[in-house]
C-alpha cells in the first residue's frame, strides 16, 4: 500500500511540475495598446449606488467602445435600471500590458469618472471587465466588433 501512495504521489509531483515549467511559456500572449485597436461590442451588469441612499440598485449596459491602438478611447452606451433607462457617451484613456491585461480611465458624459480593469483572451478578441468606479460595481465582457 505504501508503495502504491508513494508511486502515485511521485507521478502527482511530477505532473505539477511539467504543468508549472510550461504553464508561463503557454500563457506568454505578448499584448500591445495596438492589438486592441478597434470598436469592440459589451455587455455589463451589477449595481449602481444611489447618492441619497446606500442601497445598491440593478444596473445593466451595452455599448461600443473604439480604443485607437495607442491609448485613447470613446465610446456610448445605454444604461438601463429601476431609474429607467438613459444613454451614455464617455471617452479617456486605456492601458494593456503584454499579457493581455489592462485598465482604463474614462469620463462619462455625466461627468463621472469611469475606471476599471481587463483581461484579454483569444487572440485579444474576447475580454472580461470589472468597472471599478465610484458608485458601480459591475462586470461583463467584450468581443471585437466586426462590420460584415
Amino acid at each position: 500500500m505504501k508503495r502504491k501512495l508513494l508511486g502515485t504521489s511521485i507521478l502527482a509531483l511530477t505532473a505539477f511540475a511539467l504543468f508549472a515549467a510550461l504553464t508561463p511559456a503557454a500563457l506568454a500572449a505578448d499584448c500591445t495598446l495596438r492589438d486592441a485597436k478597434g470598436t469592440w461590442a459589451y455587455s455589463l451588469s451589477g449595481s449602481v449606488f444611489n447618492g441619497q441612499s446606500s442601497t445598491p440598485a440593478p444596473v445593466v449596459t451595452a455599448g461600443l467602445i473604439t480604443f485607437d491602438g495607442k491609448g485613447k478611447a470613446a465610446g456610448s452606451e445605454t444604461q438601463v435600471s429601476p431609474l429607467g433607462s438613459m444613454e451614455v457617451t464617455y471617452s479617456g484613456t486605456y492601458t494593456e500590458k503584454t499579457d493581455c491585461s489592462g485598465t482604463f480611465n474614462l469620463t462619462n458624459s455625466k461627468n463621472e469618472p469611469l475606471t476599471g480593469n481587463f483581461v484579454c483572451a483569444n487572440n485579444d478578441n474576447d475580454c472580461y471587465l470589472i468597472l471599478t468606479a465610484p458608485g458601480y460595481v459591475m462586470a461583463g465582457s467584450t468581443k471585437r466588433f466586426k462590420h460584415r
